[in-house]
């Protein structure tokens, strides 16, 4: 059997049409940042393109940039023939109106959080939740040996003696029987690219995931 899928998966992209931080030009640098990955998409083939959630850092104020990030968008939808997903984060929801994502899912130019299989790959995309709490019902987490499973996530996961900076309260992977069975965990949230690995044990067994941090390219 040939090549089932040819997934890329980016970190948190926090547009904005605005200056923040240290950036002495935020706007142009996150529109050049986020065509550079139109231009990979494309030139890597991608079947889908999965964003790992805060797609945007407060509403656009500026007709010409919510344009540049549109003309974007459907060059990946075109790309990858509409598999272009993104996760919820935190800031991509708000009590003020509709945000940026929600505005994009409602254009079809992003798909939700959707958890499928491609071939012997299971994914599991998960929105992010302040409780941290996810069921097996949220899962597509298959153990019977026959899948690989990545799990997609924007939220902050730590095993208890995994050496990391104070980013604040981790949720510890050690006993969060719901993700048993993950083989690789990819998230955002967290703006500092990391890997590691560690034991999710359930029922007295134990299971080896990797746990990768996509970083935020614009910060």
């Amino acid at each position: 059997m040939g090549i089932v899928a040819k997934i890329g998966i980016i970190g948190d992209m926090h547009l904005c049409s605005k200056n923040y931080g240290g950036h002495s030009n935020y706007q142009k640098e996150s529109i050049e940042y986020f065509t550079k990955i139109s231009d990979l998409t494309e030139e890597l083939g991608l079947t889908h393109l999965i964003g790992t959630g805060d797609f945007t850092y407060g509403k656009f104020d500026k007709l010409e940039y919510r344009e540049a990030i549109e003309i974007e968008l459907e060059r990946q939808n075109r790309a990858t023939n509409g598999n272009r997903y993104e996760i919820e984060g935190n800031h991509d929801t708000a009590t003020n109106g509709r945000t940026e994502y929600q505005y994009y899912v409602r254009r079809g130019l992003l798909k939700p959080a959707t958890n499928m299989t491609l071939g012997s790959l299971a994914i599991t995309m998960l929105d992010y939740r302040k409780s941290g709490i996810y069921t097996p019902e949220d899962m597509n987490i298959i153990t019977d040996g026959t899948k690989l499973n990545a799990v997609i996530a924007h939220q902050y996961f730590k095993f208890k003696d995994t050496l990391m900076p104070n980013f604040g309260d981790a949720i510890e992977l050690d006993d969060y029987t719901s993700l048993y069975g993950t083989d690789f965990l990819i998230c955002g949230h967290i703006h500092h690219t990391m890997a590691f690995n560690g034991l999710i044990a359930k029922g007295g067994n134990a299971h080896r995931c990797t746990v990768q941090y996509m970083g935020c390219m614009m910060r």
